[in-house]
């Protein structure tokens, strides 16, 4: 079955002014030896005569206090991005206390004085809904202007809104459409939902052969649904070169869930779990079945035949894949 996309990131301290005092002028000439390892005395370079960059240079740096002074100053200047930063850095708590309303407020600021980003960061906001109303209407205006803008993100949520009829009229062209230029910009969850809506013939035609084809892409990137996708596709002979042999299929499938599982996906976790206790691809291992099916708990996802399985095993193997979770836990655990 396939696998849907869903719905789905203060004033700068100015330098204190140098004191200086009056000396009494000297009536005769006087040598003085000069130390050369000294440093030469400088004045305090005044913040508006900085670029707006070196608020972003210290934010990426982890400077978060000096970004965030840097920001509100050059944000006083009307720079729209130092204002969509701001916004970034209260979403966050990076600097400041997390608030999501003040995030939103410098968003809107940041919006009013023309940032792309900002209507970006403020449409997903507006479309979640959970700490300002939402109003699908207006965030489907503000990702139109940020599309226009050529914003690749903000293309690909525009294309989710045209396929669900949020706030949009709903257009499975348009909305494919615009899915397909943010997958050739590289956004892997167009890539991923190209493959679904090539899958299904939602807005482009039906084709398996070239919905496997971009969910193959979007799986050598990272996407977690799209290596599921991939790894079913090939145990049913959908994916993968035809001429792959059934041994080959399987090798291929279990990687990928492997990968997917790697990436704490509780599907593939669960799918492992059945692979392991049947030794479907992989050997037969019930301390590894029961370690992914605990995972794959974990991760929300229950399966009564599993749970039949482990508990039928001896206390010790139980024992010995909690042992196994406990040290992915660990906190100097390079996968945590």
């Amino acid at each position: 079955m396939l696998l849907r996309a869903t719905f789905l990131a203060l004033l700068f301290a100015s330098p204190a002014l140098a004191q200086t005092t009056e000396s009494p002028p000297n009536p005769e000439p006087v040598d003085v030896e000069t130390d050369a390892s000294e440093e030469p005395a400088t004045e305090a370079q005044d913040p508006f005569e900085l670029d707006p960059l070196v608020a972003f240079e210290a934010f990426f740096a982890g400077n978060y206090q000096r970004a965030f002074d840097l920001a509100i100053t050059f944000a006083g200047r009307d720079d729209a991005p130092s204002m969509r930063l701001l916004g970034q850095m209260y979403a966050a708590g990076l600097g400041v206390d997390q608030d999501q309303q003040e995030a939103a407020q410098w968003y809107r600021l940041a919006v009013e004085a023309g940032d792309t980003d900002a209507k970006f960061l403020l449409a997903t906001m507006i479309l979640d809904g959970a700490f300002i109303e939402r109003d699908e209407e207006e965030a489907a205006r503000l990702l139109r202007e940020a599309t226009e803008a050529n914003h690749t993100e903000a293309k690909q949520m525009l294309a989710m809104l045209h396929l669900e009829g949020r706030g949009v009229e709903r257009d499975l062209e348009r909305g494919a459409e615009l899915m397909r230029e943010a997958a050739d910009e590289g956004n892997v969850t167009a890539i991923y939902t190209l493959g679904i809506l090539y899958a299904e013939g939602a807005g482009v035609r039906l084709d398996t052969r070239e919905a496997y084809e971009w969910f193959d892409r979007a799986a050598r990137r990272g996407n977690t649904e799209a290596q599921i996708e991939l790894a079913l596709g090939l145990l049913n002979g959908d994916a993968g070169d035809p001429d792959l042999g059934e041994q080959q299929r399987i090798e291929n499938a279990i990687f990928w869930l492997r990968r997917a599982a790697e990436a704490g996906n509780p599907v593939a976790e669960n799918r492992l779990a059945h692979a392991y206790s049947q030794g479907f691809g992989v050997p037969l291992d019930a301390v590894q079945a029961a370690y992914y099916h605990a995972r794959a708990v974990a991760g929300g996802l229950a399966d009564a035949r599993l749970d039949a399985f482990v508990s039928s095993l001896p206390e010790e193997q139980r024992q010995e894949a909690l042992d196994r979770i406990a040290r992915d836990r660990a906190p100097d655990n390079p996968l945590d």
